[in-house]
C-alpha cells in the first residue's frame, strides 16, 4: 500500500514542500522522500528553507525521469531520444545514482551510437564523473575506431568540446593523417576562442606524415583569426616539430616479436573478436568476418612498423588475401592465397614494408565465416625469399612437418611428417593407393628428399598439385634413395608418392620427407 501511495505522490502538488523549475515548468516534489534516498538532496536541503530550485540546463523530460525512482516508479527508456537519455545520465551523475547511470548507458549501447549522435555523447561522457561513465566513453571510442574515416569528415566534428578533440586525437585513429589534420583545422576555425589550446592539439598530430602545404595552414597569416593572424605561432610550430618523439617521426622495427596485440596498443577496426595481450583469441571468440559480408578483418597497429612476416592459424580450410596500408587510404596486396584452400598455421613472408594497418580478407567459401587465431605481425631479420608475382614463399627449411600443420591424407601413419610417430614410417601397398601429403599453404618448391631406414630397393614416382585435383609429375618412376630430387620450381601444396616396387615386403615404406631437400649433398635433377 505504501508503494502505491508513494507513486501517487509523483509530481503531485499535494503535501509538496519543494519545487523544481525546469525549462519554465514547475515540478512538485517532497524533501523527505528525496533526502532519504539521495545524499545530494540531503546536502541541497540542509539548513535551507528555500522552496524553489531552478535547473535551467536540463530538459524537462529528463528531469521527470530522474525523479521517478524516488517514488517507486520503474523508468522506461523506450522511445526516449538520445538527447534525453544523455541528459538523464548527467542528472543521475549529479545526484549520484550509479544504477540509473548504468541503465541509461546500457540503453545507448542497445540503440547503437550513430554518426549524428557520437559527438554529443562523447562530449557529455567526458564531462561527467569518469568512474561512472567510463563504459560510455569506451562505447564512443570503439565506434570511432570502426568509423575513423567517416567521423573526421563529418560536419559535426566542429561541435566537439576541447576535451573530446584531445580524446579523439590521443586515440590515434586509423585514418589518413591529412584527414585528421583537416578535421582539426576545421575545428580550430570554428573555435577560435579556444586558441590558447591549439598548440596542445597540434602536438597530438604526426606532423612528419603531412604535406608542406598542410603544415603551412598552421602558420599562414589570416586576418580573420586575431592580431597574429595565425593558428599557432612560428615558435610554437618549431618547438612542436623538434619536440615530437623519435618513434613518431620514424618507422619502428619490431624484430622477432609480435606487435598486433592489445598490449602493443593495436586495435581491431573491422571484423568480430578481440585482440588479447598474448596475441591469441578466446577459443569461442575467433577473430573473424563474413566472407562477402564485410570488408575483412582490419587491425590498426597504432603506429608505423617495419614488417616482413605475418603468422596466423586458420580455422578450417580457407582462401584469403592480405593487404597492408600506412594510412588506411592506400592498400597494397602482399599475400594472395585466393586460389588455394589453406589450413592450419600460415607463416607468411613478404618484402620489408612500412605498415600501420593490416586487412585480411577471406575469399572462400562464400557466405561463411573466415576465422583466425594466434595472429602475429613481425619483423624477422633472417634471410627469406618470396616470389613477387605470386607472393609465394620459397622456404629454406623443411615445411612438410606436423609442427608446420602438414597432413598425411593417404598412407598409413603420420611418421613421414612426424619423427615422434611410434610406427616409424608411412607406407602403402604396392599397386594399391599412395602416400599423399597436404601442406598448410602453397610454397614455391624445387626439391624433395625422401628418407628410408632400411637399405631396401624402392621405386616410385612423385607428383605435385596445387589443388589436389590436377597433378604434375615432377619425378618419373625411378629407384629412390636418400638423395635429393630436384625439379623445376613451381607452386606446391600437395605431394603424392606412388610406390611401384619394393624388394622386401610388397609395401612402399618411407620414414621421412624433406621439402625442400637440404642444400648439402648430391641430387638428381629432373
Amino acid at each position: 500500500m505504501y508503494s502505491t501511495n508513494l507513486k501517487d505522490l509523483y509530481l503531485n502538488e499535494a503535501n509538496s514542500d519543494v519545487i523544481f523549475e525546469v525549462q519554465g515548468t514547475l515540478l512538485h516534489a517532497h524533501r523527505l522522500i528525496l533526502s532519504q534516498q539521495c545524499n545530494y538532496f540531503v546536502n541541497k536541503f540542509a539548513d535551507s528553507e528555500k522552496v524553489q530550485y531552478t535547473y535551467s540546463n536540463h530538459s524537462l523530460a529528463a528531469f521527470k525521469l530522474v525523479l521517478q525512482p524516488f517514488y517507486g516508479i520503474k523508468i522506461m527508456l523506450n522511445g526516449e531520444s538520445t538527447d534525453v537519455i544523455i541528459d538523464l545520465i548527467c542528472l543521475a551523475d549529479k545526484f549520484n545514482l550509479p544504477d540509473l547511470v548504468k541503465k541509461a548507458v546500457d540503453k545507448i549501447k542497445a540503440d547503437r551510437i550513430q554518426l549524428d549522435t557520437i559527438w554529443v555523447i562523447l562530449n557529455k561522457s567526458l564531462q561527467l564523473s569518469h568512474n561512472k561513465t567510463e563504459k560510455l566513453t569506451k562505447l564512443c571510442s570503439d565506434f570511432l575506431e570502426r568509423n575513423a574515416i567517416s567521423v573526421f569528415a563529418h560536419d559535426s566534428f566542429t561541435e566537439l568540446s576541447l576535451e573530446s578533440v584531445q580524446h579523439v586525437l590521443k586515440l590515434r585513429l586509423c585514418a589518413p593523417e591529412a584527414n585528421i589534420f583537416d578535421a582539426m583545422i576545421r575545428w580550430m576555425h570554428a573555435n577560435l576562442h579556444k586558441k590558447i589550446h591549439f598548440s596542445e592539439l597540434v602536438r597530438l598530430i604526426d606532423l612528419n606524415l603531412l604535406e608542406k602545404d598542410d603544415l603551412l595552414l598552421l602558420v599562414r597569416t589570416n586576418q580573420n583569426f586575431d592580431m597574429t593572424g595565425q593558428l599557432i605561432t612560428d615558435k610554437q610550430f618549431i618547438d612542436i616539430w623538434h619536440g615530437q618523439p623519435d618513434e613518431i617521426k620514424t618507422t619502428q622495427t619490431c624484430p622477432i616479436r609480435k606487435v598486433a596485440t592489445e598490449l602493443d596498443g593495436a586495435v581491431l577496426v573491422d571484423g568480430a573478436g578481440s585482440l588479447l595481450s598474448e596475441g591469441k583469441f578466446h577459443s569461442l571468440d575467433l577473430l573473424k568476418h563474413r566472407v562477402n559480408g564485410t570488408s575483412g578483418i582490419v587491425i590498426d597497429l597504432k603506429r608505423q612498423c617495419l614488417l616482413n612476416c605475418l603468422k596466423m592459424k586458420l580455422a578450417g580450410n580457407r582462401s584469403y588475401t592480405i593487404f597492408v596500408s600506412s594510412d588506411r587510404a592506400k592498400w597494397t596486396r602482399i599475400i594472395d592465397r585466393s586460389n588455394y584452400s589453406c589450413h592450419g598455421i600460415q607463416e607468411l613472408y613478404f618484402n620489408d614494408c612500412n605498415v600501420r594497418c593490416i586487412r585480411i580478407e577471406g575469399t572462400d567459401p562464400v557466405n561463411h565465416d573466415f576465422a583466425i587465431t594466434d595472429f602475429k605481425a613481425l619483423y624477422c631479420p633472417e634471410q627469406h625469399k618470396c616470389d613477387p608475382a605470386t607472393t609465394l614463399f620459397i622456404p629454406l627449411q623443411n615445411v612438410a612437418t606436423i609442427d608446420n600443420d602438414a597432413m598425411v591424407l593417404d598412407g598409413r601413419s603420420n611418421a613421414i611428417i612426424d619423427k615422434n610417430d611410434v610406427l616409424g614410417f608411412t607406407h602403402h601397398t604396392i599397386g594399391e593407393g599412395d602416400i599423399t601429403i597436404k601442406l598448410p599453404q602453397p610454397y614455391l618448391l624445387e626439391s624433395i628428399k625422401l628418407r628410408f631406414s632400411y637399405m631396401v630397393d624402392y621405386k616410385c614416382f612423385i607428383q605435385v598439385s596445387i589443388d589436389g585435383e590436377g597433378w604434375n609429375e615432377v619425378v618419373p618412376e625411378r629407384n629412390v634413395s636418400m638423395m635429393g630430387l630436384t625439379f623445376p620450381r613451381q607452386p606446391v601444396m600437395f605431394i603424392k608418392l606412388v610406390g611401384t616396387f619394393s624388394a622386401s615386403n610388397g609395401a612402399f615404406e618411407c620414414n621421412g620427407i624433406d621439402c625442400p631437400a637440404p642444400a648439402a649433398g648430391n641430387a638428381f635433377n629432373y
